[in-house]
């Protein structure tokens, strides 16, 4: 027989962002320490994994170790089917090629290595359509297989489809397409309205089948699909590759059934447990052959009148006759003498796994996003009280807690997280019984791992980026690298349209025009109150690009958002791959720690000197941190005025104007400038360098920034473009706004405070219109203010900076409220014009 190649070294994700791998049962062992690792490490990390809804409660009971990586590293997404979820399939996907394998194996340890398999490669690029049209084909059936897994998948796919627009604009192919070797293919999935036999007995049509040759290791105990196959093809010869020690071939149903021979496999597969599955045609025409996940059973081909029941993918294809058994290496093989009747040993029967039992098992699929727990219950009918139990990644009970919330949907359960996110979950049912555990879905962890980076200085932003959670001047620095990665790949993407590497004209990267659209901010917040939407919030602007870290950054430095990266495992060594390929039957560092001293890292990072016996060094360190921020404030100030001028704003620059105001935020001090000053002698390490009052006071900065984008005669708000495919403002838009409104209330609670001096009486004469300003040019409705990240990004603020800038919590959420009563008021008169 052929030279095996272990099916794993396949799967490599060099010159692919995006997996989609499926599986009927499932080895998280195997999966995450060789197959993903060999994804990951060469940049593909978008990724996918499907599998059986009944064996996913298998595995969850103890069948498997416990997935460590599950919904951080890859979504794990459990599929149900009428009978079992059975495809096989890898597809790998990237901006310029995509590779489809369509195989036999499980993803499991003797899946990937230990068994006798079959698989087949398609690569496609652009310029082969009709490889293209077969990879669109496996795309569209396992795209229809994921409907109703959450939003994060979702989100996943529109990567996928917007880096690989190529893939995402073809056409699939129902029917045989012509190869460029001059062979024929067609995909056959159990998405299509007739079985996979009944299409495979059409595509060899009406030749004469001189021998049909069928290797399965399962089969119906009467082989009703062998016969159906038989009636429909007539071959002069039926040659059935069986291993015969395994005493899994229904030897009674060949009573009475001739001109079929049983040729034993297994001396060639040596010790490999045979798990191959093959179909071969022959005529004097071609050779007609079908592989993939199918088993000759009825469930999985079907017959001439019955589909079948599973979920199957297998690939056809016609090849010039005589060739595949020699491709093989089968030929003697299959020309052997057969076994004798009379030697053949009776079935050996095993219990099967109880299907309905272990699907009923699945909880259904869970998401967390923005620290709020979706439950997708599958469109099942839940009692109300069926509690969610969640578990840390060592499935030790956690102790957090769960808020009810109103929920979007009748299949959709939405909960307040209450402490740190977790791994797992499970339902308590009243009567005492529970589910099995699910994987959490973490959508932060799945997007940052999945995203991009462009360039060296987009590269090394993003590491400064995740490993701190201090806002600095950097930040800036950060936001303008990342801005330029974003805009050089829109200018590469362009090139390529140019060059004719893209068939459909586009005017933005990486969108799809059909589900995509960019609208100026103001034509936005009036669409979303004439259609009444409520204070939903639509993805993040910046989901898909490196400036997401900068938002991530700023949520953490206020206790919004945990501070988590996902380690990328290197490749396993040969003594670890020997480990986990024990051959066998497929039936058988956060935020750095303190020192020593008890510095953290960005004390290096700010300038703050470990030794703080010279205070005038020290007092020299503050200067340079005062000179640094001060001018970084000064530029975005001018910046703005620039805005004015260019009439052109995006979301970037919302983004800009909140690191803004954040960086001043953690500089501000509650106290007048002799009294900071006095704190400095006591505490030379403070940067708290900007008092309540005077030329460089806090409250007189934010309001130059807020008065400059919202309050002068062309504000850069009223160019502000949106680009979303929802209804609801972006969740990180809002975080920005949210931002802008608190800063305005903490400057005028701090005027309000010393309003005896005379310099904050000129500065209070500014409050007389710029809060009007600017909640009428935010253009909000109620509901929309209630939203989720506006609400739980004020209150942060409201927490986190009220003990530095000295600022009553109570008054600020009364502030807002007075506000809000107003535009509430406002808006029931006018719109924004």
């Amino acid at each position: 027989m052929k030279q095996r190649t272990p099916l794993y070294q396949h799967v490599k994700g060099k010159d692919f962002h995006t997996a989609l791998a499926s599986t009927y049962g499932i080895d998280f062992e195997a999966w995450e320490n060789v197959a993903l690792p060999r994804l990951q490490s060469t940049g593909c990390r978008n990724v996918l994994l499907l599998t059986d809804a009944g064996m996913m409660t298998h595995a969850m009971n103890g069948a498997s170790t416990l997935p460590r990586k599950g919904g951080r590293s890859y979504t794990v997404n459990a599929i149900s089917a009428p009978r079992v979820f059975h495809p096989k399939l890898t597809l790998l996907v990237g901006r310029a090629s995509a590779r489809l394998i369509v195989a036999s194996a499980n993803i499991t340890a003797p899946g990937l290595a230990g068994n006798l398999e079959i698989a087949g490669i398609i690569d496609a690029t652009p310029d082969l359509p009709s490889e293209t049209s077969l990879v669109a084909s496996a795309l569209r059936f396992l795209r229809s297989r994921l409907e109703g897994q959450g939003s994060v998948v979702e989100h996943q796919l529109g990567r996928m489809d917007r880096q690989a627009g190529w893939l995402a604009d073809a056409d699939p192919a129902d029917d045989l397409v012509l190869m460029q070797d001059g062979s024929a293919a067609q995909f056959l999935g159990s998405d299509r309205e007739r079985g996979i036999g009944a299409r495979f007995v059409q595509n060899v049509g009406p030749e004469r089948v001189k021998r049909l040759i069928v290797l399965s290791p399962y089969w119906d105990s009467d082989l009703s699909a062998l016969q159906s196959l038989i009636d429909a093809l007539n071959p002069q010869q039926t040659v059935l590759l069986v291993d015969v020690r395994r005493k899994l071939f229904p030897t009674h149903g060949l009573t009475h059934r001739s001109g079929i021979g049983v040729v034993d496999i297994g001396t060639a597969a040596r010790s490999s447990f045979v798990h191959a599955k093959l179909i071969i045609a022959e005529t004097d025409d071609a050779d007609h052959v079908l592989y993939g996940s199918t088993n000759c059973t009825t469930a999985a081909l079907g017959t001439g009148t019955f589909r079948g029941l599973n979920d199957e993918a297998s690939l056809y294809r016609r090849l010039s006759p005589a060739t595949i058994a020699e491709q093989l290496e089968i030929g003697a093989l299959v020309d052997s003498r057969p076994v004798p009747f009379d030697e053949l040993p009776p079935q050996l029967l095993t219990e099967n796994l109880k299907f309905d039992s272990l699907r009923a098992g699945q909880p259904g699929a869970f998401e967390v996003r923005d620290e709020i727990l979706y439950w997708h219950t599958g469109n099942r009918v839940i009692a109300e009280r069926v509690n969610v139990e969640l578990f840390q990644l060592d499935n030790a009970p956690l102790s957090t807690t769960l808020v009810p919330l109103p929920s979007p949907a009748s299949d959709v359960r939405r909960f307040r997280i209450e402490g740190d996110a977790p791994a797992f979950a499970r339902l308590l049912f009243p009567d005492g019984t529970r589910s099995a555990l699910a994987c959490v879905t973490i959508a932060n962890d799945i997007y940052a791992l999945a995203r991009e980076s462009k360039g060296t200085s987009a590269e090394k932003a993003i590491e400064r980026l995740t490993g701190s959670s201090r806002v600095d001047v950097y930040l800036l620095e950060a936001i303008q690298a990342l801005a330029l990665a974003e805009s050089d790949a829109a200018v590469e993407h362009a090139d390529s349209v140019a060059d004719g590497k893209r068939t459909q004209d586009e005017s933005e990267p990486d969108v799809a025009p059909e589900t995509y659209q960019i609208l100026s901010y103001q034509d936005f917040v009036r669409d979303a109150r004439a259609h009444r939407v409520r204070g939903g919030e639509a993805p993040s602007q910046f989901a898909d690009s490196g400036l997401w870290h900068v938002e991530q950054l700023l949520n953490r430095s206020i206790g919004m958002a945990s501070h988590r990266t996902v380690k990328i495992e290197a490749e396993p060594d040969a003594a670890e791959l020997q480990r986990l390929f024990r051959r066998g039957d497929e039936t058988a560092d956060p935020e750095r720690k303190l020192n020593a001293n008890g510095k953290s890292r960005t004390a290096v990072e700010t300038g703050v000197a470990d030794d703080v016996d010279d205070p005038m060094k020290e007092a020299e360190l503050r200067q340079r941190f005062t000179s640094d921020r001060l001018s970084a404030i000064e530029a975005h100030h001018k910046y703005l005025w620039d805005l004015r001028k260019r009439k052109q704003v995006s979301a970037t620059d919302v983004l800009r104007l909140r690191a803004i105001l954040m960086l001043i935020a953690t500089a501000a001090s509650g106290k007048t400038p002799t009294d900071m000053l006095s704190e400095h002698d006591l505490n030379p390490r403070s940067r708290l360098i900007l008092p309540v009052a005077g030329e460089q006071g806090w409250p007189r900065l934010m309001l130059n920034q807020l008065g400059a984008f919202f309050g002068t005669k062309n504000a850069p708000i009223e160019f502000l473009e949106i680009k979303t495919q929802e209804s609801s403002l972006p969740s990180d838009i809002l975080e920005c706004w949210a931002t802008c409104v608190w800063a305005l209330h903490a400057s005028h609670s701090a005027v309000d405070r010393y309003e005896e001096r005379d310099d904050m009486r000129k500065l209070g004469s500014r409050f007389r219109i710029l809060p009007q300003q600017v909640y009428h040019m935010l253009g909000m409705s109620i509901e929309q203010f209630a939203a989720e990240a506006f609400t739980r990004t004020y209150d942060c603020l409201v927490r986190h900076f009220a003990l530095p800038m000295d600022i009553d919590p109570a008054e600020m959420q009364s502030r807002h409220e007075r506000f809000l009563a107003g535009a509430s008021h406002a808006q029931n008169q006018t719109s924004i014009t």
